[in-house]
């Protein structure tokens, strides 16, 4: 799953809210609010890919075969937040950070922009997005005749969405980014590949999704959310650019004390031209995207009011027909959660 193999700060930084779903109305006064989140997790990651984030290690620098990675965990402590400035009279907010929305969902590209409510319309949104902690990757992840080196993944893009679209449950979202690898040297190690050959394996270029959600109510603080998304990865090497078909069932619930997230995840991707590496047997990569988690929450623990306690679990595999690439990632998580 592309959005996991890249993103697994994301993992690492999980954490959530039931009130995610649901925007909702704007505050009825003007003025700030927000939350941040802290806590520790635990990732356990199998990927030849990814070799972690701005905030430590976790894959494996050492390979000696092009078959499937192994698995490597690590522990580490979470922050994020997003803060908001709202003017109530006209029904517009400013916003920066990581929303409640996005971080449920595992979106977790930071975000400045603004949004405004409009009567029988729904809410726009308007939205630059970045990295607000770069994704390691290896400069060439097929290297097998030593030591791998890391370098950043970043991304920069716009995303616009509207929200309660005339006054129904449907949410469409559209999101164009550049994604840029500060020392992509992809296929450059002992390969013997051809310069042409090894800009097949280039990661860098642009990515564009748009995807439609629907926020049904059962009654009872029960909500189903089914999502689909269409991703194409417009990179630069052909054999790494890819579409992709992703739907998401997710159910919330809660009442006063308690709440539950779950989220279940299918998809496919399909690349576009064949890969050039001989012991890939000049296969197209293709991959089956599954995917679960779950998280709870748990109101003003001890007394704390504006607190939640939240613990989570996550786990996230792409099988794909290249052993090379089949990724897992599996998270726990704990931490509390602090709304103004």
């Amino acid at each position: 799953m592309r959005r996991v193999t890249v993103g697994v700060a994301g993992v690492l930084t999980l954490s959530a809210s039931l009130g995610a779903y649901a925007l909702g109305p704007m505050p009825d006064e003007s003025g700030f609010s927000g939350f941040v989140g802290f806590g520790l997790g635990n990732t356990t990651l199998k990927s030849n890919i990814v070799a972690g984030t701005a905030m430590g290690d976790i894959g494996n620098d050492r390979i000696h075969d092009l078959g499937s990675a192994k698995s490597e965990s690590k522990t580490s402590g979470f922050f994020n937040g997003e803060v908001q400035y709202t003017w109530a009279d006209s029904k517009t907010q400013v916003f920066a950070g990581n929303s409640l929305e996005n971080w449920l969902r595992y979106d977790f590209s930071s975000e400045l922009g603004v949004r405004r409510q409009y009567d029988g319309i729904g809410e726009l949104s308007v939205s630059y997005l970045f990295s607000g902690v770069p994704t390691k990757v290896w400069k060439d992840p097929y290297k097998t005749d030593g030591k791998r080196k890391d370098t950043d993944r970043t991304s920069r893009g716009a995303r616009v969405g509207w929200s309660n679209i005339m006054g129904s449950n449907f949410q469409v979202r559209l999101s164009t980014r550049k994604v840029e690898v500060d020392n992509e040297q992809s296929g450059e190690s002992g390969l013997g590949l051809t310069p042409a050959q090894q800009r097949m394996l280039s990661r860098e270029g642009d990515i564009r999704s748009a995807e439609v959600l629907y926020r049904h109510s059962l009654g009872n603080g029960h909500f189903f959310i089914p999502s689909v998304q269409y991703t194409r990865y417009d990179l630069d090497g052909k054999a790494m650019a890819a579409d992709e078909y992703i739907v998401q069932l997710s159910h919330a619930w809660g009442n006063k004390q308690w709440q539950t997230v779950t989220n279940l995840v299918y998809g496919q991707n399909k690349h576009d031209k064949a890969n050039p590496i001989a012991e890939f047997g000049g296969k197209t990569q293709e991959d089956d995207i599954y995917g679960a988690s779950f998280s709870v929450f748990y109101s003003e623990p001890f007394g704390w009011k504006n607190w939640r306690a939240m613990g989570s679990l996550a786990a996230f595999r792409a099988s794909s027909n290249i052993d090379f690439y089949d990724t897992n990632i599996t998270s726990v998580s704990a931490g509390l959660l602090y709304h103004f």
